[in-house]
């Protein structure tokens, strides 16, 4: 199966327009299976869609508490810390920050919840992923507890190899992984995938050589999913080693806990 290069997916801003904001974690959850063509697309051979999994991607209120000893979430290592089990990752929207001192990012999650992250001096100084500090862009953090209380909802992170930063906003990183699943992931039936331009399946059919996620017919296909079909935006963001890590890494199968960058290997 061959290979074209740097050529995908449906249009980007009709694909942010349509999912909704500020719904409960099992309200949302409901609404992307019952999505028109999702049910197709869930008919995969590699893993489920990654950021609509609310057991490994979930909202603030369910992360584990600081000082909980959850043994569903943490193993007994005979120390006074307790080690993750299962991967697990926090994702938010930046509404504001400060820059003085220790770092404060206000970040609104998927609930709609507002959650002020706080990163020490050592994590600040540590953390390459502070370059993308904008407002609007997405943070995930592995392995997020919560601490405080419930009138003050926060995050504290020492550790700086736990906190990546995506210059895309938090419905567009839901959105993409939408699109790329539906058209970069193998139908049991057949063994088919579905051309990112034209929507026909085929057994047969080459990859976008850049990002990998989205497949064409031909030439012809490719340079329409490109043109027409907004891959030129997704391209960009899926060819990002980082943002691609967290689209491909498989996140139910722990094999000991991961840090930023991901190292992944392969394509679905």
């Amino acid at each position: 199966m061959g290979d074209f290069y740097g050529l995908s997916s449906q249009e980007w801003a009709t694909a942010v327009d349509d999912v909704p904001w500020g719904l409960k974690s099992y309200e949302f959850e409901d609404w992307v299976w019952r999505r028109e063509g999702l049910q197709d697309s869930r008919l995969f051979s590699h893993r489920p869609n990654i950021f609509l999994c609310y057991s490994i991607f979930p909202a603030f209120d369910d992360l584990p508490h600081k000082r909980e000893k959850n043994s569903n979430l943490y193993e007994d290592v005979g120390t006074s810390t307790c080690r993750p089990q299962r991967h697990w990752c926090f994702l938010g929207e930046i509404v504001e920050f400060k820059r003085r001192g220790s770092i404060k990012i206000l970040i609104e999650d998927i609930d709609g919840t507002k959650v002020e992250l706080i990163l020490n001096t050592d994590a600040r100084a540590k953390s390459p992923a502070l370059t993308q500090l904008r407002k609007g862009h997405t943070v995930a953090v592995l392995y997020a507890q919560r601490c405080g209380d419930d009138c003050k909802p926060e995050i504290s992170l020492q550790n700086a190899a736990l906190l990546q930063i995506f210059p895309i906003s938090l419905h567009n990183l839901i959105a993409l992984e939408d699109v790329a699943q539906e058209f970069s992931t193998k139908r049991e039936t057949a063994n088919t995938r579905i051309c990112h331009a034209g929507g026909k399946k085929s057994a047969s059919m080459a990859k976008c050589g850049r990002c990998s996620f989205f497949w064409y017919c031909n030439q012809s296909c490719q340079k329409a999913g490109w043109n027409k079909k907004g891959h030129k935006n997704d391209c960009k963001f899926l060819s990002e080693p980082n943002l691609r890590g967290m689209f491909v890494m498989k996140w139910d199968e722990f094999n000991g806990v991961v840090q930023v960058p991901l190292a992944v290997d392969g394509i679905r």
